[in-house]
């Protein structure tokens, strides 16, 4: 995690002075590294305090404080470039929460493994020897499911990719109607994180056979 946030640390300076567009590809090659590491342990860590009873749950808490802030930040940073304009004040916002997630973690989070000893202990699951293998190739729930966020995700990058141009064209202001994907998302997984620990994953991916019996 500590390493996630060192990475995002210069994203906002490569972004203000960015001299050409490569510059800027740089950038977001450094915050998708970033959020693989700080998102996703972030998830992991939830995931190992709260134990198997509510996994779902602190999915969908760590996904609604994600994508709520996502939803807040693509507001108020579109209302500072409409006041102040693009450059410099909406990046200084991105080097203070870049800086505050590093300090937060060093400071304050602890590790997790005591957490998953203590629940491996009991536990009848074999360690895999090959996780990419297997969640991508080798178990075929596991590669549907792999599959299944690779949609969703590209479905996230063709809207917050194409939405803002439709938005612009059509004379709209592009910060407050964008973030109105990420904040209703982001809602909307605090009710549905907490469903998945009572009801089949898979028949809530799916949308069908919810409460009736079927295979």
């Amino acid at each position: 995690m500590l390493l996630g946030w060192l990475i995002a640390i210069p994203v906002p300076f490569i972004l203000l002075y960015a001299p050409s567009w490569n510059w800027v590809l740089l950038a977001n090659m450094l915050l998708g590294i970033s959020q693989g590491l700080t998102w996703s342990i972030t998830v992991v860590i939830k995931i190992d305090l709260v134990g198997e009873k509510n996994r779902g749950f602190a999915m969908g808490l760590n996904e609604f404080a994600g994508y709520f802030s996502i939803g807040l930040m693509a507001y108020f940073t579109s209302f500072l470039a409409n006041k102040y304009g693009v450059v410099p004040y909406p990046f200084y916002l991105g080097i203070v929460i870049a800086l505050f997630g590093f300090m937060l973690s060093l400071l304050f989070i602890k590790d997790t493994a005591g957490f998953v000893k203590k629940e491996s202990e009991g536990s009848s699951f074999h360690k895999s020897d090959s996780i990419f293998r297997d969640t991508t190739f080798r178990d075929k729930s596991l590669s549907s499911i792999t599959q299944a966020g690779m949609i969703n995700n590209l479905n996230d990058g063709m809207i917050w990719g194409l939405l803002p141009v439709l938005l612009i064209s059509a004379g709209h202001d592009v910060g407050f109607l964008a973030a109105i994907y990420p904040t209703v998302w982001g809602i909307s997984q605090l009710f549905t994180g907490k469903f998945s620990d009572h009801f089949s994953k898979k028949k809530i991916l799916f949308g069908e056979c919810l409460f009736r019996d079927c295979p």
